[in-house]
């Protein structure tokens, strides 16, 4: 039993110290960042960092 007990102490103390691990991340980018609407008038783009969405009003003269 004790040596369970200090197998188990040293195993939360290796945990508890931090020990570098690598991490696997399996998030990503967004697939299609930017879309137009079906009518042609706006640019919708996903903003990830900000975690918004922008809308852009396609203009003859440029977006707005």
């Amino acid at each position: 039993m004790p040596q369970r007990l200090a197998a188990a102490a040293a195993a939360i103390v290796l945990l508890a110290t931090g020990t570098a691990s690598a991490q696997v991340v399996f998030e990503s980018g967004p697939v299609r960042p930017l879309a137009m609407t079906p009518d042609g008038t706006h640019l919708l783009a996903a903003n990830t960092p900000g975690n918004a969405l922008e809308i852009f009003a396609i203009r003859s003269d440029g977006l707005q």
